[in-house]
């Protein structure tokens, strides 16, 4: 596979992905005042790569990123919304797509107020499905900071295995953290539990 035919099979992802109690699907500009104070919470930021504090700006700036990485095929973000009520519930994506490795990071986020339900990991199920069938992926990865015991859970859940411990490798507002990498190859995708 090469960079070029990213963009069309990315598009093979029919979206919006739906699970049993979740809806994904791309961000729109309508989002925006939903999620930034979902996203604005040092909560949410501090566990990922989300830039603190998040403005209406950063909002539709991530916006206009995403469409425009998913056309070029290099991301897919995806917000997770509750599917009974269509509720803002969090965040995923395929990032840093290799389509000659086959490979790409997941990451994803859930509001504080539904932390525990296991919503992180039923979307992250989904994401890894649809990488592994409709993109016929090898690998995935996923990054998690050491003091985010949560989000290793959530990986462990469906298969993922934990592959290096990158000491001191991220600075947070308290200081060095250690930045755990965790690997899922094709096959290894179990059904949450």
């Amino acid at each position: 596979m090469t960079v070029a035919r990213g963009p069309t099979l990315l598009g093979r992802i029919r979206l919006p992905v739906r699970t049993r109690r979740l809806l994904l699907r791309p961000p729109h500009r309508s989002d925006v005042p939903a999620l930034v104070p979902l996203v604005g919470d040092w909560r949410v930021a501090r566990p990922t790569r989300i830039p603190h504090p998040y403005s209406t700006r950063d909002g539709y700036a991530y916006v206009r990123r995403a469409t425009q990485d998913r056309r070029k095929g290099t991301n897919l973000a995806l917000l997770i919304l509750d599917k009974k009520d269509g509720r803002l519930l969090g965040g995923t994506g395929i990032h840093r797509i290799d389509w000659a490795e086959r490979w790409f990071e997941l990451g994803y986020w859930v509001v504080p107020s539904d932390w525990g339900k296991g919503i992180a990991t039923e979307a992250a199920h989904a994401v890894c499905r649809a990488a592994f069938r409709t993109l016929r992926m090898h690998r995935i990865e996923a990054h998690v900071y050491s003091f985010n015991p949560r989000s290793a859970r959530v990986l462990r859940k469906i298969g993922f295995r934990l592959e290096a411990r990158l000491r001191k490798r991220h600075r947070d507002g308290r200081g060095w953290v250690d930045e755990l990498v965790f690997g899922l190859l094709e096959g290894e995708l179990r059904p949450p539990h």
